[in-house]
């Protein structure tokens, strides 16, 4: 696995603590969202709506300026 994805699954919810490993991403298609300073603030699986996608990018953009 490259490490961007190693990256991002542990700052996500897929993340467990207890168990110090993160779970698998189940599809291809599922999206992770960073700030400027590349923290995760959301993930998505692939039946996520883009709209809520989008209403999480333009309150993070809002956020941060």
């Amino acid at each position: 696995m490259a490490n961007l994805y190693k990256f991002l699954k542990r700052g996500s919810p897929l993340f467990l603590p207890s168990y110090g490993r993160a779970n698998r991403i189940k599809e291809h298609y599922s999206k992770f969202l960073t700030d400027r300073y590349g923290q995760v603030k959301h993930y998505y699986s692939p039946d996520v709506e883009m709209a809520v996608v989008e209403a999480d990018i333009r309150n993070l953009i809002e956020e941060e300026f």
